[in-house]
């Protein structure tokens, strides 16, 4: 897979790099395997960069990537919406409550 990045921008105020790449591959990566070559690229941790988008245009080995390297772990959960997030890292688990914990009955009207 070659990966070459096109634009990388610095955004102070988010505290981020936005960074667009271009992709040439038969078929496209996922986005774990284009965050591991970003990160291999920009030294930055896998776990502070998103990829937001890939554009690619039907019948084309070529693929557009958008995506975003935090400074800060706690910055990109603020910032970054929960589907993206869910896209990047999976679902984020729930605590389950003990089992000697129980939620109250419902109460029915009559």
């Amino acid at each position: 897979m070659e990966l070459k990045i096109t634009e990388d921008k610095r955004n102070e105020l988010l505290q981020r790099r936005e960074i667009t790449a271009e992709v040439h591959e038969k078929t496209i990566p996922s986005r774990q395997v284009i965050r591991q070559k970003i990160s291999a690229m920009i030294d930055v941790p896998i776990e502070k960069i998103v990829v937001q988008k890939m554009d690619t245009k039907f019948g084309s080995s070529k693929a557009i990537v958008y995506a975003k390297a935090y400074d800060d772990e706690n910055m990109l959960k603020i910032t970054e919406r929960k589907f993206v997030r869910e896209r990047n890292f999976g679902k984020e688990k729930k605590e389950a409550k003990p089992e000697g914990e129980m939620a109250p009955p419902a109460k029915f009207k009559k």
